[in-house]
């Protein structure tokens, strides 16, 4: 199931379509709470030292004083409905950052389409638990095909594939 997710939201991450003016941003910030950050902790893991700029995790309602224009910020949240994610996503629009949303619908969902962000709104085929944390290889591929769209890591869909067929093979 974890390579099943992470092929998925590689692929369907693949199809979304960024602002070109996305690409120049000097701060990072993910937004969410509990397992919808699992993905974001991992990520933030193993690219620290391929990042040029600074990489963080929020979990709360508001965001950090620095987020702005400049600012690429991730709203996470499975459910779509989690009011600190809600929150913190307007406290991002209302800044003026570069917004990206990964949810599977609910409140989230409905802003993008009123402010028309940017969004990877998944159905979790390969998570039959519907628990967040169960979904981290959705979360793990949608924020690096997110930086790697966006240039801010170097990673190919080849090289993501063969990372993918390693970890199943492992996994058998």
């Amino acid at each position: 199931m974890l390579g099943d997710q992470l092929m998925e939201g590689w692929e369907e991450v693949a199809k979304i379509k960024l602002p070109d003016n996305y690409k120049t941003f000097n701060k990072i910030v993910v937004s969410g709470m509990g397992g919808s950050t699992l993905g974001a902790r991992m990520v933030k893991s193993f690219t620290f030292n391929k990042l040029k700029d600074p990489f963080e995790i929020v979990n709360g309602y508001k965001l950090p004083e620095y987020v702005d224009k400049d600012t690429l910020v991730i709203a996470s949240s499975y459910s779509g409905n989690t009011e600190e994610t809600v929150s913190a996503l307007h406290d991002a629009v209302n800044r003026k950052a570069k917004v990206v949303v990964i949810a599977t619908g609910g409140k989230i969902a409905e802003v993008t389409k009123k402010d028309r962000l940017p969004s990877y709104i998944f159905k979790p085929t390969f998570n039959p638990s519907g628990q967040p944390r169960m979904a981290i290889g959705y979360s793990i591929s949608s924020i690096l095909g997110i930086l790697a769209k966006l240039g801010a890591i170097s990673l190919t869909t080849e090289d993501f594939s063969k990372a993918v067929s390693s970890s199943k093979s492992f996994i058998k």
